[in-house]
């Protein structure tokens, strides 16, 4: 039964007592909730960014960090993005968004930017962007990221639209501030 829930769910269930937060805390119901998440690839770059910052190895730790990185992630680029329709963005704003959401997964881009219709336009850009080229060989997202791609077309972002404009400058030429 807590393989079905969300995991804000699993975590509220696992703070009622000693014996749930026992049960909750299963490796291998984490580690199910990790390969559903998350592609084999974000597995692995999570597993070493885990390595790096902590020595809790376990699966849990693996979802809440990836989770973590990918909320306080979407809130950075999301105050980077807010601007209103019609206003001009600069290219190395969107850079700077795109590198706070990196490594995002699907399932987070879906979760904590698509789902919510407050989002800005230029973050659903920038998710999608991520989300496609985030790794580019795995091709069993496909048809996943394509499904996302529809639902955004026919969901609340369906009247909006985004115009992207590229400037060059002459090699001489330094643009102003």
């Amino acid at each position: 039964m807590l393989d079905l829930l969300h995991w804000r769910d699993l975590c509220s269930v696992a703070m009622t007592s000693r014996g749930l937060r026992e049960v909750s805390g299963d490796e291998q119901c984490w580690r199910n909730r990790c390969n559903r998440r998350f592609t084999e690839a974000e597995r692995k770059q999570h597993a070493s960014e885990a390595a790096s910052t902590s020595s809790n190895q376990s699966w849990r730790a693996l979802f809440a960090l990836a989770v973590s990185r990918a909320r306080h992630g979407t809130r950075a680029a999301s105050a980077r993005l807010a601007v209103p329709d019609n206003h001009r963005v600069h290219g190395k704003v969107f850079t700077e968004a795109l590198a706070e959401i990196k490594a995002m997964s699907l399932e987070c881009f879906v979760e904590f930017i698509l789902s919510h219709e407050s989002s800005p336009t230029l973050l659903v850009l920038a998710g999608l962007v991520e989300c496609m080229t985030g790794n580019p060989t795995d091709t069993t997202r496909r048809d996943e990221i394509l499904s996302v791609l529809a639902s955004v077309r026919k969901g609340a972002f369906a009247e909006r639209e985004i115009r992207m404009q590229v400037r060059a400058f002459p090699i001489d030429h330094v643009p102003p501030p």
